[in-house]
């Protein structure tokens, strides 16, 4: 059994909070947010294959990969459920008829999103599988992932240096909202498990952490000015300096002494669930705030979105521990 690791719940629960301020607006004036999707990849993938090169065979490895998926899926379908009414406003399916919306329910949970955000959680099952598929092909896999990653980044924040129309799901979806993004990380992820130098020599991983953040830092400032200068971006969804920063940030949080002295369990959980929730929930104080005809600031939006997801947290958390809401757990 893996040991859990303190440092990592509280990074996960951290980026929890940046991705909580991308969706309320607040990455094209903090570029350094949209490290953190990057971040879960690599934490989703570097602990599935730790558990992956700990088992003994081929069978024991595949019984892992199906209870990962499994697991995810629960997760997903809970929060497909629970969220099912602001999914179907924020999507509009009450104006589609049944044909188009089991349509889009197929995309939504292959190429998509179904309720708003949930692309990251269908992007982790369908790369973890694909990278655990093919990982005896290094060399392809790491190629076919990096060239995928190109083509996010040219989509989201160099759109603009030429047509780049075709890089597109149907020509409806945005790449970069999908599986192919996350590859390169999950990809990265499997590497850093099996390099036993991660545990064997902390302190040096430490610095080269601490040097890749610094290096990763002025490379993404360096980046977005150009960007902004030249007027490229339509969405600022992927840098290409992430893939240095996001690892670099893994790395040094992976490699720090334990020094969090209480346990982060908590943390762990409530990063899903704010994850899962506070899209929504953004949604829905939008809207509230519209009727009322009340002007909404940003830091006013997001201390009460952190407010609500904090408390659904704590409510869902402390429910399941009783026996009939034992299925909380999957909210998580």
């Amino acid at each position: 059994m893996l040991t859990p690791n303190r440092n990592i719940d509280a990074l996960k629960y951290l980026m929890s909070i940046m991705i909580i301020m991308i969706h309320i607006g607040y990455s094209l004036e903090f570029p350094i947010l949209r490290a953190a999707v990057p971040v879960f990849f690599i934490i989703s993938s570097y602990f599935f294959f730790l558990k992956i090169n700990k088992a003994e065979d081929k069978r024991e490895k595949n019984d892992i990969l199906v209870k990962f998926v499994k697991r995810a899926l629960k997760l997903y379908l809970f929060w497909f459920i629970v969220l099912l009414p602001v999914t179907v406003f924020a999507r509009k399916w009450y104006t589609e008829d049944l044909a188009t919306i089991a349509l889009n329910l197929v995309r939504g949970f292959t190429i998509g999103s179904t309720f708003l955000a949930s692309w990251y959680i269908t992007a982790y099952i369908i790369g973890i599988a694909l990278i655990y598929k093919f990982r005896a092909h290094r060399v392809i896999i790491g190629v076919v992932s990096i060239g995928c990653y190109i083509l996010c980044t040219l989509a989201s924040n160099y759109y603009y240096l030429f047509d780049s129309q075709f890089i597109r799901w149907l020509g409806e979806y945005y790449i970069f909202n999908s599986f192919p993004v996350g590859l390169i990380y999950i990809y990265i992820g499997m590497i850093l498990a099996e390099k036993p130098f991660m545990n064997d020599h902390k302190s040096t991983v430490l610095k080269c952490g601490i040097v890749g953040m610094i290096a990763g830092v002025i490379l993404l400032y360096t980046e977005d000015y150009v960007i902004v200068k030249y007027a490229l971006r339509q969405t600022d969804d992927c840098y290409f300096s992430l893939l240095i920063l996001s690892p670099s940030i893994f790395v040094f949080c992976n490699s720090l002494p334990h020094f969090l002295k209480f346990d982060t369990k908590l943390l762990r959980k409530m990063s899903t669930i704010d994850y899962c929730s506070h899209f929504s929930i953004i949604t829905v104080l939008i809207v509230i705030a519209g009727l009322l005809h009340i002007q909404v600031e940003k830091f006013q939006l997001l201390t009460i979105t952190f407010a609500l997801v904090t408390l659904l947290s704590i409510i869902l958390i402390s429910m399941e521990r009783f026996r009939p809401y034992k299925w909380l757990k999957y909210s998580y």
